[in-house]
């Protein structure tokens, strides 16, 4: 969906990346680390998520998903059209 953010946050909610979509819908490429080793668990993947992802365009719902990542995926998501309901007045009519 063109003009859209799109948002992926770490299990502490730390911002991996925020991107608009392009034209088409579509966002670059993006690299990010899913696990770390350290140096006493040199064999052992410390997983960095799971991860956080929201698609977010105004007068649509938005895409909420919470997901581990362990290799190279590729995600599509589809949004739906909410209507937004017309505003009121805080104060009667005189």
């Amino acid at each position: 969906m063109p003009s859209s953010t799109v948002l992926l946050t770490n299990y502490k909610n730390v911002s991996v990346f925020t991107q608009e979509t392009s034209a088409t819908g579509t966002i670059p490429t993006q690299t990010f680390t899913y696990a770390t080793y350290s140096s006493s668990t040199t064999s052992t993947a410390q997983l960095v998520g799971p991860f956080n992802f929201k698609a977010i365009k105004y007068g649509y719902g938005f895409v909420d998903l919470t997901k581990n990542l362990s290799a190279k995926t590729v995600e599509d998501v589809t949004c739906r059209w909410t209507p937004i309901p017309p505003c009121r007045p805080l104060l009667p009519p005189l």
